[in-house]
């Protein structure tokens, strides 16, 4: 199984209204091939500025024009007010497409 890791800065839209940015992102994105035994898997980790208003699903883009569904939860160990830089990870759901 081949691990395929990608970073840059890339999207995050709300799920419910998919045309209007929530915020740019710095990302980190794992991905793995699909076998015969094991689906295609994608996750990773992004970085904000600003502390999102809420968790949960979201759509990402990223700067290859893929887009997918994600499930956004927060990485407490790494945030922090005094640096005001918030860490988030997200776990794909269903496959990536280009959009």
């Amino acid at each position: 199984m081949a691990l395929r890791i990608t970073n840059g800065s890339g999207t995050l839209y709300d799920k419910e209204t998919p045309d209007f940015p929530v915020a740019r992102i710095n990302y980190n994105l794992m991905e793995t091939e699909a076998t015969k035994y094991n689906k295609k898997r994608w996750w990773g980790e992004f970085s904000l500025d600003e502390e999102l208003k809420h968790l949960g699903n979201y759509l990402i883009g990223f700067e290859d024009a893929r887009k997918g569904e994600c499930v956004v939860i927060a990485n407490t160990e790494s945030s922090s007010k005094k640096n005001k830089t918030w860490y988030y990870h997200f776990n794909g759901r269903g496959g990536l497409s280009r959009r």
